[in-house]
């Protein structure tokens, strides 16, 4: 009689069951262009994410709750209120 491993779950099943989605895929549920997601990341303008390996992933709760808080907007505001910083850090 042969033991049979059982099956490997698939691959990102965790994250999946999760609900995360790759960075393409969160731009189209915002309706914003992949670059525009990419430069709002960068710019620190974005969402909360997690990155996995390589790739960039996003909660929908996250992405629900950057919208319900305005947005790139509320970061805008954010920086109007607070006095730019110069200078080095010593």
């Amino acid at each position: 009689m042969s033991f049979d491993p059982p099956p490997l779950p698939p691959q990102g099943y965790l994250l999946a069951k999760l609900g995360y989605i790759e960075e393409p895929m969160a731009a189209i549920a915002i309706d914003v262009s992949p670059q525009t997601m990419i430069e709002y990341r960068k710019k620190g303008l974005g969402p909360d994410y997690t990155i996995v390996g390589r790739t960039v992933l996003y909660h929908p709760a996250k992405l629900e709750a950057w919208l319900e808080a305005g947005g790139t907007r509320a970061f805008e505001a954010q920086e109007t209120a607070e006095p730019a910083k110069r200078g080095r850090a010593r």
